[in-house]
């Protein structure tokens, strides 16, 4: 579970921001808080904010750390594409950005993160908290053009060899889990195959969820039937559906068309047949012919089933997306639901979806903001800061204005 993220001169994000898991002492919703032995540890937080704010940068910078973490070792190039410094400031131009991670792993807290620029690594660190106190795994500093390597005593592999081919591209904890049998990295592995991104409007491509959807069923991650009952408890009428394979010939494509698919590689993608019951008869539906709110729930399906039934941490930017007000606060019920989620995995999603904002339903410290400050920074603060009352309206609080993080209009 995470305890707190933090990002630093990474994209709109200039100064530090921290998003807290840290239960506060709050007693309100109970089953929306995991007892450990560090900390309670909230298993939802939802992030507003106005357009603009940096709240899919918060998403992005997540995402980047997974994706450096599981690929650097392979690809020299990810940080020349990953990398964005806050542009509004010529020191920040200049300066590295920074990412650090707290988390729980088979019960033990870890401390990791980075610092890098477009070019290279600047400086890495692995703390491990077995008892509560810090035990260093691992630190690499860039000094004098060469890296500068401290290890603890728990630290148990081929320090040397790793250093070795470790280039200044790559994370060394990227390139421990790939060539290292270490406990401590393979443990660290495990649990970010549990750290599951959706952002799929960034990438503008909706058909990337649904390929995602056919392949967790095809592996067996998730099945038909765990699909199905996703589906039909959120009330979309759709009783079964079928993976076929595309059987449009080829020759029926334009000449461009067919062209370009053989020119990029690409495979024509399953169809998913979806069947409804009206007046006890049964109908077919390609997906693509389902409402937009209908494909966006196929979309999620295999990642909330699959999180919620093995453990781990799902990000969702813009939840609300194509969802009704009620869609989104079932999702994010299932995560407060003792008997939903057993496993105790964690929801953090950006969202408008202002109607969710009450105490009846979400506690104070899982209500996040992200604003801008003069300078166009992004800022991040939780409505805990402002001490409501259990008994104040905070979605009318919130959209009058009261916690900020809202459009300003001039007229």
């Amino acid at each position: 579970m995470i305890i707190n993220f933090s990002v630093k001169n990474f994209r709109s994000i200039k100064n530090e921001v921290i998003l807290e898991f840290n239960a506060s002492s709050d007693k309100d919703h109970p089953n929306f808080i995991t007892e450990t032995k560090y900390c309670n540890i909230l298993n939802a937080a939802a992030v507003y904010g106005l357009n603009a704010s940096g709240k899919s940068n918060l998403v992005r910078a997540m995402q980047l750390f997974s994706i450096l973490l599981n690929s650097s070792v392979r690809n020299e190039t990810l940080l020349a594409q990953l990398i964005v410094p806050f542009a509004f400031d010529n020191q920040s131009t200049e300066m590295a950005s920074e990412f650090n991670i707290n988390f729980i792993s088979e019960n033990v807290r870890y401390e990791y993160g980075f610092s890098a620029d477009r070019q290279q690594i600047y400086s890495e660190w692995l703390y491990a908290y077995p008892n509560k106190k810090a035990q260093l795994l691992f630190t690499r500093e860039w000094q004098n053009n060469r890296y500068e390597y401290k290890f603890g005593l728990n630290y148990k592999g081929d320090k040397k060899r790793l250093e070795e081919i470790t280039k200044n591209t790559a994370l060394f904890l990227s390139v421990a889990q790939s060539f290292d049998k270490q406990e401590t990295a393979s443990i660290i592995k495990n649990w970010f195959a549990k750290f599951f991104i959706e952002n799929l409007h960034l990438s503008g491509n909706i058909e990337i969820g649904k390929s995602r959807t056919i392949d967790f069923i095809q592996r067996g991650l998730v099945t038909h039937n765990e699909v199905i009952q996703f589906l039909t408890e959120s009330d979309l009428s759709i009783v079964h559906f079928d993976i076929k394979e595309d059987e449009t010939s080829d020759e029926q494509l334009p000449a461009a068309l067919k062209e370009f698919f053989v020119k990029n590689q690409i495979k024509k993608q399953p169809i998913v047949i979806t069947e409804h019951h009206v007046n006890n008869s049964p109908y077919q539906l390609t997906l693509n012919d389902e409402s937009s709110g209908t494909q966006q729930m196929f979309n999620f399906a295999a990642l909330v089933v699959l999180v919620l039934k093995n453990g781990g941490v799902l990000v969702i930017d813009e939840l609300n997306n194509f969802l009704h007000p009620l869609l989104v606060k079932h999702i994010v019920g299932l995560f407060g639901n003792l008997e939903t989620n057993p496993q105790r995995a964690q929801l953090i999603f950006t969202t408008h979806e202002t109607s969710i904002m009450t105490t009846d339903f979400l506690r104070r410290d899982q209500i996040w903001f992200c604003d801008k400050s003069k300078e166009q920074s992004t800022m991040l603060y939780s409505a805990q800061e402002f001490s409501p009352r259990k008994t104040d309206n905070l979605e009318k609080a919130y959209l009058a204005g009261r916690y900020g993080a809202i459009p300003i209009f001039t007229n």
